[in-house]
């Protein structure tokens, strides 16, 4: 049953990415595009262990769900990005409560020189991109700036999570957040810079990716 899921899954974001990159179909794009997050919702409801992670997930792709249907009308009235933004900054930090609750903070704080580099570098790219979009920012300055730190936290806290949980947990939600991180950039440069070539194809799978590897290392979480 999970195959048949993460299969079903797959075939709608694929087969979005094709109607949408060729613009065909567009009804049928938004219909799939809203489809993803409910096969997610339903793949963690059914396989990943009871836990505060799993609750708080939950909540993370209900509220990206929503924050898919306005961006899926963001072109026809600006509001629509506005709403998508603020139910997209509402599932990270979900997902970062999910990720605490699951390796609460003890200070000092315990993490390699591995973890600690990826931080690091997530702190400098986040501050480092920041500045690159800010000229084009306008009146979404303060916005993109709360998103950019609810963002770069969820994956700072999915780094935090090693040794707190088993590796296949750990390495599927850090791929995701990192992925997550990676989709979002995209999109705002897309947005605020400059129309990207293919940018359905780079958006839309790295975003599908990201919320299907935090799932399966939310359905793999199981402490040692």
């Amino acid at each position: 049953m999970r195959q048949v899921l993460i299969g079903i899954y797959f075939i709608s974001l694929l087969v979005h990415i094709v109607l949408g990159e060729l613009g065909l179909s567009s009804t049928l794009a938004i219909v799939l595009k809203g489809s993803l997050m409910p096969l997610l919702l339903l793949y963690t409801s059914l396989f990943a262990p009871k836990s505060d992670l799993k609750k708080y997930v939950w909540i993370g792709l209900f509220l990206s769900w929503v924050g898919d249907l306005f961006l899926a009308f963001d072109d026809e009235n600006p509001i629509f990005f506005i709403f998508g933004l603020a139910s997209f900054l509402l599932a990270h930090l979900s997902y970062i409560v999910g990720f605490i609750k699951d390796a609460p903070i003890v200070f000092p704080i315990r993490m390699n020189a591995k973890q600690w580099g990826l931080v690091l570098l997530t702190l400098l790219f986040a501050i480092a991109y920041f500045m690159f979009l800010q000229p084009s920012l306008r009146d979404m300055t303060i916005p993109v700036i709360a998103y950019i730190i609810a963002i770069a936290s969820m994956a700072i806290f999915a780094v935090h999570r090693k040794s707190k949980t088993n590796s296949m947990s750990y390495l599927f939600i850090l791929a995701g957040a990192f992925l997550f991180v990676a989709s979002d950039s995209l999109l705002a440069y897309n947005k605020f810079i400059a129309p990207l070539p293919s940018s359905v194809v780079l958006i839309m799978m790295t975003y599908g990716l990201a919320q299907l590897c935090i799932s399966i290392g939310t359905d793999k979480n199981e402490k040692h």
